[in-house]
């Protein structure tokens, strides 16, 4: 039996010292341990890897040149049933817009199938209606697209064929979630790589324009959008949010942060489904390195897909500004020439 002392595990009764803890906290601040188990016949390499040796290293002169007492041997043992996890990668921050690190995992952007609504031609953004049948349920040619979405991923675009992580992330909206079913069934995965997204891909909240006729307000939002991404529509009465392009960027940095930082030490392939195209056009407009207020060129009708093969990476930011408030004319400038991707 063994128990915690500090950073490491040690038998029990066989704590280790204050003093010993923190030597080995010194020496050791830089190693990654943890996950699934490995074939034995790799734990001796994963081992060396995950202190950073020399391959010829033997046990022994591993411990000895880390200076581990007896208690600590047991960490090594950990190390050894461990998959390592490199420190480079094992710590993410917030992905940045425009991107200045590369995305570790490849994205697929999915419009889900045609909802009810969508096809009364009605806004309907209030989060209360995600799971409502009578209005965010697929259609027969809402499933129809959703079936034609998972074709192309699986067959044209390649999803799922060149690794076994792979992952669907839809919105728990009953359209897209019904969609990400569709897409899992295609790439023959099970239920358990469907993971439910339960805020961060909802649908961009109109306020007082939810429940209205989309050809009668979206033309008119779109101008507001291209003006300033910042623009939020009128609240309305019914709770329904209103959200600007800017506040729903919020939402999919953080989105994008968490599944780079839950996959990226691996690399991925994951699909997002979106019941609408706000999510995922900003998506897109971060991909491509673009000012938010060009979300309308990526605009996503139901059931389309698109995969940015490429995203542009920007090593350059002006420092003395928050993320979000990129010096896009610096940006521009370097745009052809210290930009990777295409």
């Amino acid at each position: 039996m063994f128990v915690s002392s500090g950073n490491a595990f040690v038998p029990s009764g066989k704590p280790l010292t204050r003093a010993a803890s923190q030597r080995r906290g010194a020496r050791h601040k830089n190693q990654v341990c943890c996950k699934l188990p490995l074939g034995k016949s790799r734990l001796w390499n994963r081992l060396l890897e995950c202190f950073s040796l020399p391959p010829e290293t033997s046990f022994r002169k591993a411990v000895r040149c880390l200076g581990l007492t007896n208690s600590l041997v047991i960490t090594c043992w950990c190390c050894l049933h461990a998959t390592v996890v490199a420190p480079a990668l094992a710590v993410n921050g917030l992905v940045d817009h425009p991107l200045t690190q590369p995305l570790r995992n490849k994205y697929y952007l999915v419009r889900a199938g045609e909802s009810i609504a969508d096809a009364r031609g009605m806004v309907e953004s209030n989060p209360v209606d995600k799971t409502s049948i009578a209005k965010s349920g697929l259609t027969a040619r809402g499933a129809q697209q959703a079936r034609a979405a998972a074709e192309q991923l699986v067959k044209k675009l390649g999803f799922c064929q060149q690794t076994s992580q792979c992952w669907i992330w839809p919105s728990m909206t009953l359209n897209a979630y019904e969609t990400g079913e569709i897409i899992g069934d295609k790439a023959a995965l099970g239920h358990e790589r469907i993971v439910p997204e339960f805020s961060y891909l909802d649908k961009r909240g109109l306020g007082v324009y939810n429940g209205s006729i989309s050809s009668d307000v979206i033309p008119r939002l779109h101008a507001q959008d291209r003006a300033d991404a910042q623009y939020r529509p009128p609240a309305g009465d019914d709770g329904t949010p209103p959200e600007s392009i800017f506040d729903v960027f919020i939402r999919v940095r953080q989105l994008l942060s968490k599944l780079e930082t839950q996959y990226g030490t691996q690399g991925a392939d994951v699909v997002i489904v979106a019941p609408d195209t706000y999510t995922l056009s900003v998506l897109e407009c971060v991909m491509n390195g673009e000012p938010l207020e060009r979300f309308e060129q990526h605009l996503f009708a139901p059931g389309e897909v698109h995969f940015v093969a490429n995203p542009k990476v920007f090593p350059i930011r002006d420092e003395s500004l928050p993320h979000e408030r990129v010096n896009w004319a610096n940006i521009e400038s370097v745009r052809h020439g210290s930009a990777s991707g295409g």
